[in-house]
């Protein structure tokens, strides 16, 4: 999602919807771009601060006893409906995502042509990042159980 402002920002600059220059405009564009990047980041530290109690887990120093197994198990059972809906969900926003931009491309060349491009680029890449929101929001309970179940064998 990050690189949405700069294509965006660019394409409204050379469009004249905006009024800096385009050079300003990838400027800030970049500077958005980063900002966005270290917010990413900054969640990535404080969610592996979180997970710091669990640090045997992560280490696979883990004894799965017969109840983790079948807690995990359950757990997943529970959750096949929603991760299945999920896929199918992402699945069908990442096949349709290109649909704007192709739109865009293809019709008969207007002075706003290339600030509806950025548009639908933007579109597609928001799309895709929802779509991976979506699975891994629901994918964790059957990696728990696979990890359990291997480490009982």
């Amino acid at each position: 999602m990050s690189p949405i402002p700069v294509v965006l920002l660019i394409a409204a600059a050379d469009q004249g919807v905006l009024s800096v220059s385009v050079e300003a405009a990838i400027a800030i564009g970049l500077g958005s771009f980063f900002l966005i990047a270290a917010v990413g980041a900054l969640q990535l530290v404080r969610a592996t601060n979180g997970l710091s109690p669990f640090v045997p887990i992560r280490r696979k120093r883990l004894q799965s006893d017969f109840a983790a197994l079948q807690w995990a198990k359950d757990l997943d059972a529970t959750h096949q409906r929603q991760r299945t809906t999920s896929l199918a969900v992402a699945v069908a926003l990442w096949v349709l995502s290109p649909l704007p931009l192709m739109v865009a491309a293809l019709l008969e060349p207007t002075p706003s042509q290339g600030l509806w491009i950025a548009g639908g680029t933007a579109f597609l890449l928001l799309v895709v990042a929802a779509g991976l929101f979506m699975v891994l929001l629901t994918a964790w309970s059957r990696y728990v159980a696979a990890k359990l179940a291997s480490a009982e064998r």
